[in-house]
């Protein structure tokens, strides 16, 4: 006796809101670049680049805290604080990529002023085999090369249980002009993820986690102290360092992140046309930056620590109720909170702070004919609190 299984999926609805994506079949083209590389291929998207290896995105020439990137459904939370801190997100883990810009955007926070880019990864399989893909990927310039793998599979005997394990390596040397090389503009970069989820007919439960780190290299030429090491950089022909060879050795100055992400996520049907998802997500940052040269303590030069040294540790929870068409009225509703702590070491730049936002929602949607109408609101509120020592003392700030 054979069976036959009739399945279908919902289309996805047009959205009113500006929405420009890149499909999988694009990205294939741009693997082994950054993912504000790859966001380029966006209309309106820009990036701001430091050297070879660092690349920003940016909406409508804002970037940093004024672009909110969601990474597989979460907010990534990192050092933005300076341009030339990218996003710490592996571009492998990404199926489609989308950009959101207009009032919709709210719906993801306040923060999200010029826009909301979503790196999205495929659904887990739901299909009783086992596949997998590889992507290997060379460049000359700094003789750089790349692989990457996915291997994701169903198990038809534990019905509603599916997995994915990913990972990516990179290795990349010095970059070269047509006439010299640029010293210390190596990269490294090891990432991995795993994902699991079990599903049943009004409910499913999702779990992963992620680890992105990297080393890079800044070009030692670029290094200034004041003024006049600004204007003579300006006025040579050749950069310091011009006589460097190929090398794939890091040395100071360089960056050394690390970024953790993890999430469990539970979806319910509450009514044959409502749907309540819980999400909670936890992600931890460092990021260590080291100067060109040590500090003039030979005791202090002897433990090689970073001048700069921050982490920082968010928490975040959403809930958000959707209802499916009812009487051509489509919407959803809900609320998220958000604990993060920053801590700093060594050298001061950015206080140690405490910072608790918590927003609540509203957005409904009429659909009739050849009528849409559209329309949101949204209330947050944070509370930040900033401090840090002075000798013993430990100074506040509200």
């Amino acid at each position: 006796m054979s069976q036959i299984d009739i399945m279908d999926k919902q289309p996805d609805m047009i959205k009113t809101q500006t929405v420009n994506d890149i499909t999988a079949k694009e990205l294939d083209g741009t693997r082994g670049q950054s993912l504000g590389e790859s966001l380029k291929l966006i209309s309106g998207v820009t990036t701001l680049n430091t050297g070879s290896t660092i690349s920003k995105p940016m909406i409508h020439g804002m970037q940093g805290y004024r672009v909110l990137i969601l990474n597989n459904g979460i907010r990534q939370e990192g050092q933005q604080w300076g341009n030339e801190h990218a996003p710490e997100i592996d571009p492998f883990i990404a199926q489609k990529l989308s950009v959101i810009k207009g009032a919709n955007a709210v719906r993801y926070g306040s923060d999200a002023m010029a826009g909301v880019i979503l790196v999205e990864p495929n659904d887990l399989p739901d299909t009783a085999a086992v596949t997998g893909e590889v992507n290997l990927v060379g460049m000359s310039n700094g003789q750089a090369g790349v692989a990457s793998g996915i291997l994701q599979g169903y198990f038809d005997k534990i019905k509603g249980f599916n997995w994915r394990v990913q990972g990516t390596y990179k290795k990349g040397g010095n970059i070269k002009t047509p006439t010299y090389y640029l010293k210390n503009t190596g990269v490294e970069e090891l990432n991995f993820s795993y994902a699991l989820g079990y599903h049943r007919k009004n409910w499913g439960i999702e779990g992963y986690y992620s680890q992105f780190n990297t080393k890079i290299g800044i070009f030692s030429g670029a290094h200034i102290g004041n003024l006049t090491d600004l204007k003579n950089a300006f006025n040579a022909n050749k950069p310091q360092d011009s006589l460097a060879t190929f090398s794939y050795d890091i040395d100071r100055p360089y960056q050394d992140i690390s970024h953790e992400l993890a999430k469990g996520k539970f979806h319910l049907h509450l009514a044959p046309r409502w749907i309540a998802n819980l999400q909670y997500a936890y992600q931890y940052n460092i990021r260590k930056e080291y100067d060109k040269h040590k500090p003039l303590n030979n005791a202090l030069a002897a433990l090689d620590k970073p001048e700069l040294d921050y982490r920082i540790t968010s928490q975040t929870v959403d809930l958000v109720i959707e209802h499916l068409n009812i009487k051509s009225f489509r919407g959803q509703f809900g609320g998220s909170y958000m604990n993060q702590k920053n801590v700093y070491l060594g050298r001061f730049f950015v206080p140690n702070f405490i910072n608790n936002t918590w927003g609540v929602f509203a957005s409904e949607r009429y659909v009739k004919q050849h009528i849409e109408l559209e329309a949101g609101v949204r209330f947050d509120q944070k509370n930040l609190r900033s401090f840090y020592y002075i000798g013993n003392d430990l100074q506040n700030q509200i």
